[in-house]
C-alpha cells in the first residue's frame, strides 16, 4: 500500500488504493485537474 508520507507532489493513487486507505481509517485528498479548478477535497472514512 502507498504510504501517504512518501507521496510526492505529483503522485496519483488509483481508486483501489484509495479504498484501502479508507479501510485503514485514513483520510485521502481527491483533486481535480490543473486545467479545471485545480482544487482538492479532504475525504474521511465514516
Amino acid at each position: 500500500m502507498t504510504d501517504a508520507a512518501n507521496l510526492g507532489e505529483r503522485d496519483v493513487v488509483e481508486v483501489p488504493a484509495a479504498i484501502e486507505e479508507f479501510r485503514r481509517g485514513r483520510a485521502i485528498i481527491i483533486v481535480d485537474d490543473e486545467d479545471r479548478e485545480n482544487e482538492g477535497d479532504f475525504c474521511y472514512p465514516a
